[in-house]
């Protein structure tokens, strides 16, 4: 039996982003665990906003706002027996990730 883990990042700061799940990979790959890993880059979400500057005329005078929200996607698969050691190495991450880096975990298993 497999489980197949997927990890989703997401984050502000794309370079903050890049460096971590460089890490992350590198660190997945030193531990015996790990049976298939694919990494994955998601499109960039970007949220606009529309705000008036003059509060009583002029309606054509707007300002906008961008955000964008980059995200990756690491898939690990392991096997049953490496599970308790994969999460072992997963509390790690969670308690050493940076603040502003938001996390995601999928978990499904495989017969």
């Amino acid at each position: 039996m497999f489980s197949n883990y997927k990890l989703i990042f997401s984050s502000y700061e794309v370079h903050l982003l890049k460096t971590f799940c460089v890490k992350l990979n590198d660190l997945f790959r030193e531990s015996t665990t790990i049976q298939d890993i694919s990494y994955k880059s998601k499109n960039v979400k970007k949220i606009k906003k529309t705000v008036l500057s003059s509060p009583h005329v002029n309606k054509k005078a707007r300002e906008q706002f961008e955000t964008k929200i980059h995200s990756r996607t690491i898939q690990y698969t392991t096997s049953q027996i490496n599970d308790e050691k994969f999460l072992i190495i997963l509390n790690t991450i969670l308690n050493k990730s940076p603040s502003n880096i938001h996390l995601k975990v999928e978990v499904t298993s495989k017969f």
